[in-house]
């Protein structure tokens, strides 16, 4: 009988699990669905954001073709961050601080700096590299996350 109770209690979680990530799923929807009417809002009234912090409109050269870019790295930031939540909130606390230190100390980190010494390269390209980079490393960390989520080794964790 305690046996059976043990097989029941793991059936119980799983059907738990998926529908955690049934609701997983619609939270991801939504928030991204959501980012991207607020972007595509943004992008299509880009003057009216822009001319609050440069008047005489010296930056547009630069602003103006990477905004929609970041419109689709905002999404990946999104999913990340609703991944890491996830994550956190099942308790598996302790994996996503350790992806964040790695992805950040032992990529970003190290490439941004060595991109920073590459002499001869505008300083404008560096920061547009350093930048997606910055993406780069949050879009690891979402299909890290994403990777943890999919399997069922965090259902393991205790709160």
């Amino acid at each position: 009988l305690p046996l059976l109770h043990k097989y029941h209690n793991f059936y119980q979680v799983l059907c738990d699990a998926k529908k955690e990530k049934k609701n997983l799923s619609k939270v991801m929807f939504i928030s991204i669905l959501l980012t991207l009417v607020a972007m595509i809002f943004i992008n299509l009234n880009l003057d009216l954001f822009t001319t609050r912090q440069d008047p005489n409109h010296t930056l547009d050269i630069f602003i103006k073709p990477t905004a929609y870019l970041l419109t689709l790295f905002l999404a990946i930031d999104v999913i990340q961050i609703i991944f890491a939540a996830a994550l956190r909130g099942a308790g598996d606390v302790q994996r996503v601080m350790w992806v964040r230190s790695v992805a950040c100390l032992g990529f970003f980190g190290p490439t941004t700096y060595i991109i920073s010494l590459i002499p001869g390269v505008p300083m404008d390209v560096k920061f547009v590299t350093m930048y997606t980079l910055y993406y780069a490393t949050t879009a690891i960390m979402a299909i890290l996350f994403y990777l943890r989520i999919r399997g069922t080794s965090w259902l393991a964790q205790k709160i």
